[in-house]
C-alpha cells in the first residue's frame, strides 16, 4: 500500500469481509474519546441518503450496552433484534432506524483501549464463519486497529 491509499485498501478489506459474511453493509466506527462520540468513517458498499451514516457523530454515552461489550474485547453478535436487552433502547432504535435485523460488531482495540468497531449489518446467520469460531474476526479487528493507530491523519 502506497501513502495515501489507506481508505482504498480499507474499502477492499471491508468489501471482502462483507462478501464473506454476506452482510448488507460493513461500517467502521471510530471513537473520539475527547468528545465521547463515535463517527462512521467508512461504509461498504457506499450508501446514499438516509441509509448512509458516513461522517455522522453518535454519542457513545447513548450506547452503553454496546460499548461495555466492545470495551471488554467481545465480539457483539445480535442474531435478531429481540436479542437486544430491553434496557438498550438507543441500540434498538438505531438498529430499527437503519433497517438492521442482525448485527456483528468487531472491537478495534489497541493496548486494551477501544478505538472503535467494525459493524457488519444483517450477516448471513447460517454462514460457516458465523456458525463456527469467531476468533478470526478478532484477528481482523486487531490488524485493523493497529493500522488505524499507525496511520497518519493525512493518509486517510
Amino acid at each position: 500500500m502506497r501513502p495515501g491509499q489507506f481508505a482504498e485498501a480499507l474499502n477492499v478489506a471491508l468489501g471482502g469481509l462483507g462478501i464473506l459474511l454476506n452482510a448488507d453493509c460493513v461500517r467502521v466506527y471510530q471513537l473520539n474519546p475527547a468528545r465521547h462520540e463515535l463517527s462512521c468513517t467508512q461504509e461498504w458498499p457506499p450508501l446514499r441518503g438516509e441509509r448512509s451514516v458516513l461522517g455522522r457523530p453518535f454519542s457513545a454515552g447513548h450506547y452503553q450496552w454496546w460499548m461495555s461489550s466492545l470495551r471488554s474485547g467481545e465480539i457483539l453478535y445480535i442474531k435478531q433484534l429481540s436479542d437486544v436487552p430491553a434496557t438498550a433502547t438507543e441500540e434498538r432504535e438505531t438498529m430499527e432506524a437503519l433497517a438492521i435485523r442482525s448485527l456483528l460488531a468487531i472491537p478495534l482495540l489497541q493496548n486494551g483501549v477501544l478505538l472503535g468497531f467494525v459493524s457488519l449489518e444483517n450477516p448471513d446467520p447460517f454462514g460457516e464463519v458465523l456458525s463456527g469460531d469467531l476468533g478470526s474476526l478478532l484477528v481482523f479487528g486487531d490488524v485493523l486497529a493497529a493500522a488505524l493507530a499507525q496511520r497518519e491523519p493525512s493518509s486517510a
